[in-house]
């Protein structure tokens, strides 16, 4: 069986939805979350079930790589005590693609009550993340790679980027140097590759 052009077809689906951010994404959204992030006292602390779980467990290792000091909860342990670890001056990012996952829902009236600011990512304007947060970011990633549209695909790639793009952002807004990543990335290729910085 030759499947060259299903393969094709996939790959088509990924690169229209990740172009799709750029019609579907509010921009200044985007740039507010950015400063706020990047002025923040406290801890960024990301929140999602399944595949979104995926996308906040890569972007707290990345964050904290950019010196953006970062926490990610699973949310089930998260309902069973971990929120403790949420004080007044962080920041609290559920992730979400329907934006009605019912553990994040009885997760952020508990971030409020501890004094975080909320940044929900949804595809779901009419979602309760997107009502209950001070500052949401939408967007459309299209169609899953599935056919029956279940497997969170093509949105977790396109909320790991946008996530990529804010932390990229905050990097540039807090002036993050060479010599910031050389302290604390001494080893591996990134070492390597600083060491004479």
């Amino acid at each position: 069986m030759n499947n060259i052009n299903t393969i094709k077809e996939l790959l088509k689906r990924e690169v229209d939805a990740v172009n799709n951010l750029e019609k579907s994404l509010n921009f200044e959204i985007v740039e507010k979350a950015s400063n706020k992030i990047a002025n923040c006292k406290g801890n960024i602390i990301f929140a999602g079930c399944g595949s979104s779980s995926t996308a906040a467990f890569r972007a707290a290792n990345i964050y904290n790589f950019l010196y953006i000091p970062s926490i990610a909860i699973n949310v089930m342990n998260g309902l069973h005590g971990e929120y403790g670890v949420i004080r007044e001056n962080d920041i609290f990012v559920p992730i979400s693609k329907s934006g009605n996952t019912k553990e994040l829902m009885h997760s952020i009236p508990i971030a409020k009550k501890l004094g975080a600011y909320i940044i929900a990512i949804t595809e779901n304007k009419d979602s309760y993340l997107a009502k209950n947060s001070d500052i949401c970011i939408m967007f459309d990633s299209l169609k899953e790679l599935d056919d029956k549209d279940m497997v969170a695909t093509s949105s977790t790639t396109c909320t790991s980027i946008v996530l990529d793009i804010i932390g990229a952002t905050v990097m540039k807004i807090n002036n993050i140097t060479d010599k910031d990543f050389k302290l604390i990335h001494p080893y591996g290729a990134v070492g390597e590759m600083l060491k004479d910085k």
